[in-house]
């Protein structure tokens, strides 16, 4: 074989020799008188490319040689520039109506087409499970390798969107800090908004995943902003008549048992999810971490209470004493009997503390100050009618004071009513949200 190869390739070079003094003849041939330049100076050059050609013919048996920068691309064979500022480049023949695709790797692929005539590719790579082997079958493989020098990093495969053909930056691009297997970047500089990095698509409604990052210690998927205005992950629906169902729909798969995580180390930020459907979040950072249940609220009561917040300090709301410097005081004088109190709490301010707007309840001390009587008072939400309850009982001339946790009205207000004439004492030392 070896043999063959060298003989087609002096054969070859014989060829050329012998074109190359033809060539070489015709021009001067030409330089002499453009008369003498005709039909017959036409066929010594389709006679000079006949020999190359024939050159080649003869060659056709043996082994050819890898293509190199100026050749043609050898099938079968490597195909390698002379330099590496040599690339192969294919160009679309129009600027105005592109190719369904410039490159199209088949493996194993021979009936497959392009499912829409209307796709412009620049390369496409397709395969199927024709053969019995048990093999992975991929498309298209983007592989980038480690690196010794700590200060390299790489990227597999590199998808940008939304940057314009002409007029683009090409080092806009914000290049990643470690090695990645797929970056897909959407440019600003094109249609604002219009553009997607990375997407997932799947049309079924069955177990068919999207997008699927799997870990085995350390992040599957991650989800990353790089300013105060953007959104590391956003759950949105396609259209309006699926948004009720699906819009910032996020499904996180419950544990196999109870309770906080025993796993370690744990991250502040991390969340988890128990058999019990129960939430946790990681507070802090550790071996195992220090772990936090979420507040969860009864499905009956969705609107009824939520976290319990502690005040700064204690704050005196209401004050019907002749001496009081309380915000809300009924006139400095004493409850009249059976007769409502609105009291207003989540606009007062003391100082600088206050109950905020939005609050359900409040948990504070409630003081009777009685004058002659012995009697009983009652505190309850602005927005509701009276219970028959008491939160205190008092007797005549013995102050006395109680502690509650009382709803507020959506305005957050509370009512106040006693069975006989008293001074009261609102105080509140926190809230629930």
């Amino acid at each position: 074989m070896q043999q063959d190869t060298n003989e087609w390739v002096r054969a070859l070079e014989a060829r050329l020799a012998t074109t190359q003094e033809q060539v070489q003849q015709l021009e001067a041939e030409r330089a002499a008188g453009p008369a003498r330049a005709g039909r017959r100076n036409f066929l010594k050059l389709a006679a000079a490319g006949a020999a190359v050609g024939t050159a080649a013919a003869v060659g056709s048996s043996a082994s050819p040689a890898a293509a190199s920068t100026g050749g043609a691309l050898m099938i079968g064979l490597p195909n390698s520039p002379s330099s590496t500022n040599d690339p192969t480049v294919l160009i679309s023949p129009s600027a105005t109506a592109l190719s369904g695709s410039l490159l199209w790797v088949k493996n194993y692929t021979l009936t497959y087409s392009m499912v829409d005539p209307k796709w412009r590719s620049s390369i496409v790579g397709s395969t199927s499970d024709v053969d019995a082997s048990s093999g992975f079958r991929m498309g298209v493989v983007g592989e980038v390798s480690p690196f010794s020098d700590a200060d390299k990093k790489g990227i597999g495969v590199l998808g940008i969107a939304n940057r314009p053909e002409v007029g683009g930056i090409p080092d806009e691009l914000p290049l990643p800090t470690e090695p990645v297997g797929v970056l897909g970047y959407s440019s600003a500089q094109g249609v604002a908004g219009s553009g997607t990095a990375v997407k997932g698509f799947v049309n079924d409604g069955s177990t068919t995943i999207g997008v699927h990052g799997v870990t085995v210690n350390t992040v599957g998927v991650q989800a990353e902003a790089t300013a105060s205005g953007g959104i590391g992950l956003h759950a949105v629906a396609p259209t309006t008549a699926i948004a009720a169902r699906v819009q910032g729909r996020f499904r996180q798969v419950a544990a196999a048992s109870p309770g906080a995580p025993s796993f370690s180390p744990s991250s502040i930020g991390e969340q988890w999810r128990d058999s019990n459907g129960d939430m946790w979040i990681c507070a802090t950072t550790g071996t195992p971490g220090t772990w936090r249940k979420v507040v969860a609220q009864h499905p009956n009561f969705p609107s009824a209470g939520g976290s319990v917040n502690f005040l700064l300090n204690p704050i005196r709301i209401l004050d019907t004493r002749p001496s009081s410097t309380a915000p809300q005081n009924n006139g400095l004088s004493p409850l009249t009997a059976n007769t409502d109190l609105v009291v207003d709490i989540s606009t007062i301010a003391v100082g600088s503390v206050q109950v905020p707007s939005g609050a359900t309840g409040i948990i504070g001390n409630l003081t009777a100050v009685p004058l002659a009587s012995n009697g009983f008072m009652t505190l309850w939400a602005e927005n509701v009618a009276l219970p028959g309850t008491s939160n205190l009982n008092f007797r005549a001339g013995v102050n006395i004071a109680n502690s509650f946790v009382c709803a507020l009205s959506p305005a957050g207000k509370v009512r106040i009513r006693a069975s006989v004439a008293t001074n009261v004492l609102l105080d509140v030392v926190g809230f629930l949200f």
